[in-house]
């Protein structure tokens, strides 16, 4: 393993929230979790106190708002709450809980209830039998259903209905270190000293044994269900073949009790943190090979014994690593929790709990970190999200203006459109838009908002009150802005299309340029030279800014769909629902070259540098290509990435080339480099991404959600 890379300099993160809990825990436990949608921290607490020299169990759980860490419920009694789970949609709450006996370390009573995540109500309990003494239990799981539950408690492993309680089946497995559920909960695999058992969930039986050299001290399956990750004992992290158990990588990381780790939600990454005798080191190691991303990281806290403890955020942007204080150096040395980018190993945040800091989760949506520290609970805001704004009903469509301050329009259901700051969501404007609204674009150097619908175009400038309105073109399809400074708009009405300035709304060109059909589709060359029309006569045209007279025109076998130029460029490329894709060089109307496919296409981008041109395609497989325009006359394919659903936006970054998409009914938002196919960044939303927005400088990206909330994110990395 070659020497570890030092960290430069962190930022420290900004702690929103710290929350005193009932009862300071003796020791760390897996009773700290957020909800699936992040909005909730569920904190459970166990301790004891010796009265008359008998033991008693004190313990509570207690919910948080996790956005202002308000206390929602929660209980208090003679039970520790040892362990936690949530359900999948965030419904039930299945909670471990011990108490005392008389005896010094016996147990008068133990068990597992199934909780309403809301109100805490019980309702079941798991109704088997569990072993008498001893604390060695693995996390509670819920099965992707949410129907039943995986559990292992001291030398039994079983499952058991999430409903009534009722056992499924149990077995007796001495030694058990680790216990992971399959993504599909078709089995659970087991780490024990002479490898990993797999059982098959339904029944209970073994399904697959798979040896390692040394006792296996943690193993869990990739977000895929292709691998099982496991660390063993001897310092190895190994990767093997799910179905077949097989062999597939390895690589030495350290730690005598076998590393921590964490898989990226992306499947091609693995994230490790073992103890060498240099002090705990970082790597990322990718899941085909065991190759690493760089060079091992070296953390500034050295700790005698466990490795810390590593995650991967679900925005696949950072690991957190938390070393809390132990050994001979723990009165010296504080805990510690370090945030390092996961592509470079670059460590971009950290922070010191008040406390011990032995316990910490990141949310589902990777916006924060929530510790347990001392007595106390403290939630991190990781300065993913930059800014947010609500609106009154549903998001339409959402626009970024391109000056360095930049502002966010939104458009939503009841035809008003909203103006809020990027930069702290604070709203500047708000205006109804009689009738309906279908296009809406920001023009004089995003100081104005320019609004098509059934009643014509109307133009406000934010901050001001410069309006005007164009009433008698007919209902507007499509606008666009002209020129860098925007002070033009190009306005597709029925078959005609005009060029208005932003000023008055007067006419450039003395008559409308008349199309045979409904004009769907506007384009605007970034010289503002040339626009680009598209239109229900499956023509593509090119008109003359200066004069508005076309150039010729080229002619599909499908209804044009989408249209983009090259970046500082006159290349036009046009995509029609029969599957054609066509380049054209607008400035003298010849053909650059042609892409023909089996189903239409829906969305065309190109990269900032104008080197690579992105196609989405509605086949089955909902394709988005990627393809290479730098051989003269040649388009080579160099990418494909399928996707569930049919894609709604594809948007290139300015600003690093990383090429953005959202599906229809998805609520993740992916950033993916566009030649390597790695996906740099995910965006995890609560709800339905509508429609996002990239600034100017790339470095904020707005996202319009079915929560009716738009919410605008850094898409840099952490504390840059």
């Amino acid at each position: 393993m070659s020497p570890p890379a030092q960290p430069t300099s962190p930022g420290a993160l900004n702690r929103i929230w710290r929350v005193a809990v009932p009862h300071p825990p003796v020791s760390s436990s897996d009773a700290l979790l957020f909800n699936p949608s992040s909005r909730r921290v569920a904190v459970g607490c166990l301790n004891a106190e010796t009265v008359n020299h008998s033991i008693n169990s004190v313990g509570s759980l207690t919910l948080l708002d996790a956005s202002t860490g308000d206390v929602l419920g929660g209980f208090s009694g003679d039970c520790q709450v040892y362990a936690l789970a949530c359900s999948p949609d965030g419904r039930s709450l299945a909670s471990l809980e011990y108490r005392f006996g008389d005896e010094p370390f016996s147990f008068e009573e133990h068990r597992i209830r199934v909780l309403d995540a809301d109100t805490l109500v019980e309702r079941c309990r798991y109704q088997g039998v569990l072993p008498p003494r001893g604390f060695m239990f693995h996390p509670l799981i819920f099965s992707n259903d949410g129907h039943w539950i995986a559990a292992t408690h001291g030398s039994i492993t079983f499952a058991f209905d999430a409903t009534d309680g009722t056992e499924r089946w149990h077995r007796s497995f001495p030694e058990v270190s680790s216990q992971a559920l399959s993504p599909d909960s078709r089995s659970v695999a087991l780490g024990r000293p002479d490898g990993i058992t797999v059982l098959e969930t339904p029944t209970g039986t073994d399904h697959l044994l798979i040896p390692t050299p040394t006792a296996v001290a943690n193993a869990t399956y990739s977000p895929d269900n292709r691998q099982i990750v496991a660390a063993t004992q001897d310092g190895t992290l190994r990767g093997f073949d799910a179905s077949t158990g097989a062999p597939v990588w390895s690589v030495e990381v350290g730690s005598f009790n076998g590393p921590s780790f964490a898989v990226s939600d992306d499947c091609l990454f693995v994230a490790a943190a073992g103890h060498t005798d240099v002090g705990n080191t970082v790597g990322v190691f990718n899941l085909r090979d065991g190759m690493p991303r760089f060079s091992p990281v070296q953390l500034p806290i050295v700790f005698n014994g466990n490795p810390p403890t590593v995650l991967y955020s679900p925005t696949l942007r950072h690991i957190v690593v938390n070393c809390p204080p132990g050994g001979p150096v723990s009165s010296a040395q504080p805990p510690y929790v370090a945030v390092l980018d996961a592509a470079t190993g670059r460590q971009v945040g950290a922070l010191t709990p008040a406390g011990q800091g032995e316990e910490f989760m990141l949310a589902p949506d990777g916006e924060s970190i929530v510790i347990r520290s001392g007595d106390s609970v403290e939630l991190y805001n990781l300065g993913l999200e930059v800014s947010r704004c609500g609106v009154d009903a549903g998001i339409t469509a959402v626009e970024m203006s391109p000056d360095e301050t930049p502002v966010v329009a939104v458009a939503d259901s009841t035809a008003a459109v909203t103006v809020f700051a990027a930069s702290t969501g604070t709203r500047l404007a708000r205006k109804p838009i009689p009738g309906t609204i279908t296009s809406m674009v920001l023009a004089d150097r995003g100081q104005s908002v320019a609004v098509g619908g059934s009643t014509g175009v109307r133009l406000f400038s934010i901050i001001g009150d410069r309006s005007w309105l164009v009433d008698t073109i007919g209902s507007v399809n499509a606008l666009a802005a002209v020129g860098s400074a925007g002070d033009w708009l190009a306005t597709a009405a029925g078959r005609l299309v005009r060029l208005l300035a932003s000023t008055d709304g007067h006419d450039r060109w003395s008559t409308p340029h008349d199309h045979p059909q409904i004009v769907t589709r506007l384009a605007v060359s970034s010289d503002g030279n040339w626009i680009a029309t598209g239109c229900a006569d499956r023509t593509t045209r090119v008109l003359d800014v200066a004069t508005g007279t076309a150039r010729p025109c080229f002619t599909g076998d499908g209804k044009v769909q989408a249209i983009a130029f090259q970046p500082g460029h006159t290349l036009l490329a046009t995509g029609n629902e029969d599957g054609t894709v066509v380049l054209v060089e607008a400035a003298t109307a010849t053909e650059f070259g042609r892409i023909t496919g089996s189903f239409g296409c829906t969305h065309i981008a190109f990269s900032p540098d104008a080197t690579l041109l992105a196609t989405a395609c509605e086949d089955d497989a909902n394709t988005v290509s990627i393809y290479d325009l730098t051989a003269p006359g040649t388009l080579q394919k160099l990418r494909e990435f399928t996707h569930p659903t049919p894609i709604t936006a594809l948007v290139f970054n300015p600003a690093d080339g990383t090429i953005a998409v959202t599906t229809e009914g998805g609520t993740t938002v992916t950033l993916r480099d566009p030649r390597s196919g790695i996906e740099q960044a995910r965006i995890p939303r609560p709800n339905p991404v509508r429609d996002i927005a990239i600034s100017a400088d790339g470095a904020l990206i707005a996202t319009a959600s079915d929560d009716n909330i738009v919410r605008v994110w850094a898409s840099g990395t952490l504390m840059d």
